[in-house]
């Protein structure tokens, strides 16, 4: 069994792997001494900007906050204190304001669900599913996952699709790291909430991540998902406060 440090770093490890792969594609990851960025354009997600592993004294982050400020269009700047530091104040102090937390959680992987699902689920393997999960994510989160990333990153990345009686209703990722399963993406659109398709996208994403071969499950809870997820066994370990300018 690993450790809860151990699984926040492989944790943090699967995220930050899950940008990069959503960004290669396009040529959209980059790296600083302290920091790496990926910023895909036409598209709100991944858009991020993160200390490397061990840029953790003030003046790595003070670096890293003047290259993030000069750096043009929309990028989130997420950090986590898993040595409980508490620099996050330096970003305060430099102007970028929290705009939202996730909490960091983490579940070992035993057994398959053995749920009669309401849902139909379709992975995208083309174009136009590519174009229809695109449509229907951001009314699920509220903001946009541009189309050319599904589409060219479907290799890498496990992209769902949810149907009730035929009409998509909600997203899921699967993204795999050694064996940790990376979970993202859940999302129902508004007018299908409270009918239990969320915990479905999400009993049906951990099956694969076992025909998979993970062995824990990893994701980044908002405070509106984080009920369902310690409902169903994850651990909250680590928090993650997400920056921006203020100006967006």
């Amino acid at each position: 069994m690993k450790s809860h440090s151990t699984l926040s770093e492989l944790n943090i490890v699967n995220l930050t792997s899950l940008w990069q792969a959503a960004g290669a594609p396009f040529g959209a990851n980059h790296t600083g001494d302290v920091y790496h960025y990926t910023q895909v354009a036409d598209s709100d997600w991944p858009n991020r900007f993160w200390l490397k592993p061990g840029a953790d004294n003030a003046d790595d982050i003070a670096t890293a906050i003047t290259a993030f400020n000069e750096l043009p269009g929309y990028l989130t700047f997420p950090y986590w204190d898993l040595e409980r530091r508490g620099h996050d104040l330096l970003l305060a102090e430099a102007g970028l304001v929290q705009r939202f937390a996730q909490a960091g959680m983490t579940m070992p992987l035993t057994k398959a669900y053995a749920t009669t699902f309401q849902l139909d689920f379709e992975q995208v393997t083309d174009a136009a599913a590519a174009r229809l999960w695109a449509d229907i994510y951001p009314k699920g989160f509220g903001y946009v996952i541009g189309q050319q990333i599904p589409t060219a990153a479907m290799e890498q990345i496990q992209f769902y699709l949810a149907r009730y009686d035929g009409e998509p209703v909600g997203t899921g990722m699967l993204y795999n790291t050694g064996d940790i399963a990376g979970i993202h993406g859940i999302g129902v659109i508004p007018e299908m909430r409270r009918r239990g398709f969320a915990e479905e996208i999400m009993q049906f994403v951990i099956n694969r991540a076992l025909e998979d071969g993970a062995r824990y499950a990893a994701l980044q809870a908002s405070q509106m998902g984080k009920g369902l997820y310690l409902k169903m066994g994850f651990d909250d370990l680590f928090e993650i406060r997400n920056y921006r300018p203020v100006t967006f």
